[in-house]
């Protein structure tokens, strides 16, 4: 188990975390808009695949 958690992240891995960070700053950036719906719509069921 410690070395599955401590080993280096991957690069498909690396490459689906920037794709969720991505996606999440566009969805605080349509929140803070007051775009909920629109947040909503675009970003329920994402999935970084």
């Amino acid at each position: 188990m410690a070395d599955w958690v401590l080993s280096k992240i991957t690069d498909d891995d690396m490459e689906k975390m920037t794709k969720i960070f991505d996606a999440a700053s566009e969805a605080v950036e349509l929140l803070t808009d007051g775009k909920i719906d629109e947040a909503m719509g675009k970003y329920n069921g994402f999935t970084a695949e």
